[in-house]
């Protein structure tokens, strides 16, 4: 099975009761996450394939069932992000990846972001790029259906080939934070898009 298979396989978060209370713990809209199709919940009883796990231990009975779409620069469906839908223990991590499986350079991203991707949409538009998962879904949730919103997993490596995808007459937002992988993402965005920032035909609207 691959990622794009088991993606298939999992369902609207509005159909998992547990999946829906954390989200809704998290101040994330059940509802609007389910009907842009930002993420799926991974069904308990769903023979999941073995690099659905973390270590030996698998996803979806160790809570592990929120399952994020990672795509990459074509717009196509390359891996997965699985986020523990419950408090975490002190030794688990909120978001883990599939067991032997590259996510370098791969990016989550909303239904605009996606076409623009797959080079469907040359529209410009509000933009943001957020780091990490969580902030990801906040962000696109909030967005609705208007602007394009991307999720860096990978910082820097995926900033380049994203900001290649974004059309004139967008307005850009980079939300990476200051630590030193942020400030990398934010030096080959804003270095890709020099010459197009300069000429005033992508905005740079703000930077966190």
């Amino acid at each position: 099975m691959t990622p794009a298979e088991l993606w298939q396989a999992s369902v609207p978060v509005t159909r998992d009761r547990a999946v829906c209370s954390w989200l809704e713990g998290r101040g994330i809209p059940p509802a609007m996450v389910a009907r842009l199709d930002l993420a799926r919940a991974l069904p308990l009883e769903l023979e999941a394939p073995a690099w659905a796990r973390r270590g030996w231990l698998r996803w979806a009975p160790n809570g592990y069932r929120v399952l994020v779409p990672l795509f990459d620069h074509r717009g196509e469906l390359r891996s997965l992000s699985a986020i523990l839908a419950r408090e975490p223990k002190p030794t688990e991590p909120l978001v883990v990846a599939p067991k032997g499986l590259e996510r370098m350079g791969l990016s989550a991203a909303n239904g605009r972001g996606l076409r623009w991707l797959t080079g469907s949409d040359a529209t410009g538009a509000p933009c943001a790029v957020v780091r990490g998962e969580l902030a990801y879904l906040a962000r696109a949730a909030a967005e609705g259906k208007g602007g394009a919103v991307f999720g860096l997993v990978h910082g820097a490596s995926w900033a380049r080939a994203i900001a290649k995808t974004i059309p004139d007459g967008s307005a850009l937002t980079l939300e990476t934070g200051n630590d030193a992988e942020g400030i990398r993402a934010r030096a080959a965005f804003t270095g890709t898009l020099a010459y197009r920032l300069e000429a005033g035909a992508v905005i740079l609207r703000g930077v966190a």
